[in-house]
């Protein structure tokens, strides 16, 4: 597993006898709309998902 989502690792994945598994990329300039209405979910005490994607 790799972080980042970096172009070497994703050049890697393609590669049919790769061992590398998978990446994680990390875009936090995404996160505040979603978090905003689960904060407001989670105040109306309305039921919110266990994990969140």
């Amino acid at each position: 597993m790799g972080q980042t989502g970096s172009l070497e690792v994703r050049a890697e994945l393609g590669k049919p006898a790769t061992r590398l598994i998978g990446s994680v990329a990390y875009f936090p300039e995404l996160y505040g709309d979603a978090l905003i209405l689960l904060s407001i979910d989670i105040l109306q005490r309305k039921a919110v998902p266990l994990r969140f994607s």
